[in-house]
């Protein structure tokens, strides 16, 4: 997965509150370490406020973003993409060397999503994208920018190779994604694309 952009609030704020508890984890360890006269193998991990820092951003970062208890607390709004999406793109008969060939066709849409990184993977019949680049924004509309690399199958059409594009969507009812593509100035193909959400996500993998 690679990072991604957003304008929601809380990316300023809550690494600020997991800061806070890893200086309170941190001072609450060496008390009690201290009380009880216990001593930290020299080839233990030291309990400090960066060993819980790290911790604890990992998990919100993996898991605590979008546990209900932590949503309804209205700690993170962060939209959840995660999961499996299927639709259809329709390209428009545009001047590109696909002139002629614009065909709808179904496509399956996987993304894999944390609180800092995402990743979208798109196939069709024809080819395989993956997004090397994206971001989210929350204002009136909940919308997903993004760049990918797209790597036609061997039984792709000749007409086709691989490219660079950029696509769109707006979420809908937290259930639809709708958008448009444009796959790049060699191509000249643009056109758009309608998602309906298979699947939600589980956790994210690496």
């Amino acid at each position: 997965m690679h990072p991604f952009a957003t304008n929601c609030s809380e990316r300023k704020h809550v690494p600020f509150f997991i800061a806070l508890i890893a200086v309170g984890a941190g001072i609450f360890t060496s008390t009690v370490l201290s009380a009880l006269h216990i001593e930290v193998p020299w080839w233990a991990p030291p309990l400090d406020t960066m060993t819980y820092y790290g911790c604890l951003y990992w998990l919100f970062d993996r898991l605590g973003w979008k546990s209900k208890f932590i949503r309804a607390l209205h700690i993170s709004e962060m939209p959840l993409l995660a999961g499996r999406w299927h639709g259809r793109v329709t390209p428009a008969d545009a001047d590109g060397v696909s002139r002629g060939l614009a065909t709808a066709t179904d496509i399956d849409v996987t993304i894999e999503q944390t609180w800092t990184s995402l990743l979208v993977r798109a196939e069709t019949t024809g080819s395989v994208s993956r997004s090397v680049s994206a971001s989210l924004m929350v204002d009136a509309q909940i919308a997903l920018s993004y760049e990918y690399i797209n790597e036609p199958r061997a039984s792709a059409a000749v007409s086709m190779h691989m490219h660079r594009g950029t696509g769109r969507f707006v979420l809908n009812g937290n259930t639809v994604l709708e958008g448009e593509y444009y796959s790049g100035r060699d191509r000249q193909t643009f056109g758009t694309v309608r998602l309906e959400r298979v699947s939600g996500g589980g956790t994210p993998s690496s």
